[in-house]
């Protein structure tokens, strides 16, 4: 019953608000061993449901095989109050709104990999105003359970229903199976240690937005079920995820945010959402706590230049400060494309692959001897070290763009977009040269006489004669593209139709390097045309939902995600 609160909560990541000082939080009464919470901000209660309305929204762009647009929502379709009281006619308005206070709480005491938490390991608290109307509303609902029973315990009295057990207290209500209200109490008590003494906590809440409607965090332990659940939520995946995080951690440069996340790296991560009050976009700000401080993660400046390549018509962007750790990571995670459906079948993408369970799982071992075998094939039929002829010449920053191409794969490909990589390199003749190789090698593709254009030294690669790849250089930049994109992105560098000076782009605050940007509308009109959008339906260039993620330097051992929807 909670599995579908919990998914659409938790489907932008997982962290708190500070509370209070005049009265306790909800929070505060959260027993240390919980796996997390969620946290909604109910000082405006209509604000807040305003806000997990549209969160409801965003999430159905996100994750639309899982969550389905849908009309306005109340309380009591988000908080399954109802099966918990286990009677009929209670509501939000009439027996929670009277005493509701400054926060309510979802606690679990644990969840699986697919985000699923149990009725016995969740735990509902209610800040409370009063504890008189407290009692005076759920009397009704106290005296109705089937087989009442109660117990004093720590000096309150618990009400045991057939389901739920409730112990009203004046600063909090608890709602839960009875075990957990006791362990509430405990902590309500002083007896027991609550979760907000982390120190992976604290560090976040200070840290997070104090106007966020909803916040939730997440202990490190059950950092990699969430993210499996978001991504995923198939059980068996979230060991493919561990063994990709191990066999990213073994690379150079072991200290890249993604490294970090899926290895162990953080003891606690978390997420605020905060809405604008005219509903045209969502923020959330997600901080992840890094258990070593001794070990930072190294950002270098971004070269902006590099996105004035991009054209306007792109549906995603993707950038970032490490060109070759980028590729590193790119090659790691390739031999997982045979497991592709099976890490993403919570997103809305089409995935080769299987989901059958009679395919043995890969391990990190399994990942860095494919990828030495790469290298050693490429060297004994190419007589190229894709190490020191590819990726040790990749020198600073990249920009990943995929731009449509409707009713037109790419030859030899079939991939319905065209893809466009440029990058910083010290060598661009020489990196290009081995590029050249290495696709005639894997591709069997000729390539064509070199071209000049302006600075830039251009050689497509063709199948039948059929374009597939053209690799471009300078003497610093290299630009990998399919297709026609490298034309698009040469007129882009000349400020032709740049997707940078659209408004589209420039809605959003800091964009000198955005980790990713995404026209949601392109997205689905070009991988689901028929199935998402009825086939030929048109969006307006303003009415389009948007979505940017930006990655903040670390501070304090703190590493902060931003993520931004826009709403139509």
């Amino acid at each position: 019953m909670f599995k579908r609160f919990l998914s659409v909560l938790l489907l932008l990541v997982v962290v708190p608000v500070a509370a209070q000082e005049s009265l306790p939080s909800a929070a505060d009464f959260i027993p240390a061993n919980f796996a997390g919470f969620i946290r909604l901000n109910t000082q405006d209660a209509q604000n807040t449901l305003l806000g997990m309305n549209e969160s409801t929204f965003a999430a159905a762009i996100l994750q639309p095989t899982r969550v389905a647009p849908s009309a306005e929502r109340v309380y009591y379709d988000y908080i399954p109050f109802a099966s918990l009281f286990d009677i009929e006619g209670t509501t939000f308005v009439n027996n929670i709104f009277p005493w509701l206070g400054d926060d309510l709480v979802v606690a679990y005491r644990s969840f699986d990999a697919a985000l699923s938490a149990q009725p016995q390991d969740t735990l509902i608290i209610i800040a409370s105003t009063n504890l008189l109307s407290a009692l005076n509303a759920l009397t009704p609902i106290i005296n109705e359970q089937d087989l009442p029973s109660r117990e004093e315990y720590r000096g309150i009295t618990i009400y045991i229903g057939d389901k739920t057990a409730i112990a009203v207290t004046a600063p909090a209500v608890f709602i839960g199976p009875l075990e957990l209200v006791r362990a509430g109490l405990d902590v309500q008590a002083g007896v027991t240690e609550p979760l907000i003494a982390q120190p992976a906590y604290q560090a976040i809440t200070a840290a997070s937005p104090t106007d966020a409607f909803l916040s939730a965090y997440v202990t490190g332990d059950y950092l990699l079920p969430a993210l499996n659940g978001l991504l995923s939520g198939r059980a068996q995946s979230v060991e493919i995820y561990r063994a990709l995080g191990e066999a990213l951690a073994t690379q150079f440069n072991a200290t890249n945010f993604e490294k970090l996340l899926l290895d162990g790296g953080f003891d606690g991560a978390g997420i605020s959402l905060v809405r604008d009050r005219l509903g045209r976009h969502l923020n959330a700000s997600a901080f992840f706590h890094s258990r070593d401080a001794a070990s930072p993660l190294q950002l270098t400046e971004f070269d902006s230049s590099l996105l004035e390549m991009i054209p306007r018509n792109a549906l995603l962007v993707h950038s970032g400060t490490d060109f070759n750790a980028f590729v590193e990571d790119a090659l790691t995670i390739l031999p997982l494309s045979n497991f592709a459906a099976e890490m993403f079948t919570g997103l809305p993408i089409r995935t080769a692959g299987t989901l059958s369970e009679s395919v043995g799982l890969p391990t990190a071992a399994n990942l860095q001897a494919a990828l030495e075998s790469l290298k050693i094939v490429l060297e004994a039929g190419a007589d190229l070290d894709l190490q020191q002829d590819v990726i040790e010449h990749l020198s600073g920053g990249y920009t990943v763009a995929l731009l449509p191409r409707p009713n037109n794969p790419v030859p030899l490909l079939n991939i319905p977009f065209d893809l466009m990589l440029v990058g910083e390199v010290d060598d661009g003749a020489a990196t290009t040269a081995s590029l050249i190789k290495l696709l005639q090698t894997v591709f069997n593709i000729t390539a064509d006489e070199a071209q000049t254009s302006s600075d830039w030294t251009l050689t497509t690669l063709s199948n039948d004669g059929r374009p597939v790849f053209t690799i471009a250089h300078d003497q610093e930049h290299l630009l990998i593209t399919t297709g026609d994109a490298a034309r698009l992105a040469l007129d882009a560098e000349r400020g032709d139709n740049r997707l940078i000076n659209l408004p589209a782009w420039q809605q959003f605050e800091d964009m000198t390097q955005p980790a990713l940007y995404v026209d949601a509308y392109m997205f689905y009109n070009t991988f689901f045309p028929s199935e998402l959008l009825g086939g030929g339906f048109v969006v307006g260039e303003n009415n389009r939902e948007r979505i940017v993620m930006q990655v903040h330097p670390p501070v304090n051992d703190l590493h902060q995600i931003a993520l931004t929807v826009t709403l139509p």
